[in-house]
């Protein structure tokens, strides 16, 4: 065999492609689903905490979504920022999948099972398809419940796409980090950084010069933005001293959707990365 067609550790491209395959397969049917589910308490990413969540803004929420009196605005808009949060402060949960697999993955990786990305592939996959059902149960049942306006499959999608933004980025700060004392202090303290420039708790006309560049690489900004437009935009409420909601916030003439791509754009980004340090940030000791 050519050097060029030669993989890991004298295993041929081809042999090693195919095995990346099967162990695809593994992952996805067997073993990541059975420790998602049924696996150490420390593994699991069941979606209890997201149905406590969407049954708390249920009961609190119910019915005001389609009541755009001024003196509601703010209950409204303050629903659809915590909506948007939530998923990326639930990221959390996913951090011991990579930190404590490390060794697994290491042994595996060396022996010439998969390539990294196979594993990032096959996590990812695994954990999407199931939020992909829970999350569309969830997101309806909160979203009529409300009775908020605008389209469903958009606020659906928002909070989708936000808590994929939030497990690849669990899975980045996890790759990243050392132990998983590091990476629970970090993945919380970067999430809390990025609501302050949402748009929600400080208003971006407000926001120092110095710090208005942060805001176009956070994507709460444009999760919490996408969800406003989409409640807002056909009947825009008068706000404070007669500007429009819509206004205020900068969100006039923006496009949901766009938002929307611009989160998969994140996504993405966070993908690369998660895949860049796994492949090469090694933490064993020798």
């Amino acid at each position: 065999l050519s050097k060029e067609a030669v993989g890991p550790d004298g295993i041929a491209d081809a042999e090693f492609d195919a095995r990346g395959g099967q162990m695809f397969n593994v992952g996805v049917q067997g073993r990541a689903t059975t420790k998602t589910w049924t696996g150490d308490p420390e593994m699991q990413t069941n979606p209890g905490d997201k149905v406590f969540i969407a049954l708390l803004i249920f009961t609190l929420y119910f019915g005001i979504g389609d009541d755009h009196d001024p003196a509601n605005v703010v209950n409204i808009s303050s629903m659809l920022f915590m909506w948007c949060t939530l998923p990326a402060f639930g990221a959390a949960s996913y951090v011991p999948q990579i930190v404590m697999e490390r060794s697994l993955f290491m042994r595996e990786r060396a022996d010439g099972l998969y390539r990294p990305m196979t594993y990032v592939v096959a996590k990812m996959f695994d954990e999407l398809l199931l939020l992909f059902f829970v999350t569309l149960v969830i997101a309806a049942v909160v979203f009529y419940a409300v009775q908020l306006s605008g389209s469903f499959a958009l606020f659906w999608l928002v909070y989708y796409v936000t808590l994929a933004n939030g497990v690849v980025l669990a899975y980045l700060i996890s790759a990243l980090s050392p132990n998983m004392e590091a990476a629970n202090a970090i993945l919380p303290t970067y999430v809390v950084t990025l609501l302050f420039f949402a748009g929600f708790l400080i208003r971006p006309a407000d926001t120092p010069d110095y710090w208005k560049w942060y805001a176009y690489v956070d994507l709460m900004k444009f999760s919490w933005g996408a969800l406003m437009i989409n409640q807002w935009k056909d009947d825009d409420p008068e706000f404070v001293g007669g500007v429009s909601l819509l206004t205020e916030y900068d969100l006039k003439g923006e496009s949901e959707w766009a938002y929307v791509g611009y989160l998969c754009v994140f996504f993405l980004a966070f993908f690369v990365m998660a895949f860049l340090a796994l492949k090469h940030v090694n933490h064993s000791k020798r």
